[in-house]
């Protein structure tokens, strides 16, 4: 089970393919935190070819995307 971490910004989860095993779950705040889009593509980057991803965005998310 996923904890409830959902926040403002972009809140994104990843899963191992094969197993279903939660690889990352973070939340990018490009409103409030210039270097969000930065680090979130640094994390996107890293993870492992064939990672499930899911991305949620809760309020506005784009004004400030870099």
């Amino acid at each position: 089970m996923i904890a409830e971490k959902s926040k403002r910004g972009f809140n994104v989860v990843a899963l191992d393919a094969k197993t279903h095993k939660l690889i990352m779950n973070n939340v990018y705040d490009t409103y409030k935190d210039i270097s969000a889009s930065a680090k979130f593509i640094s994390d996107f980057n890293n993870l492992p070819t064939a990672t499930v991803i899911a991305v949620a965005v809760k309020d506005e998310g784009s004004k400030r995307l870099s």
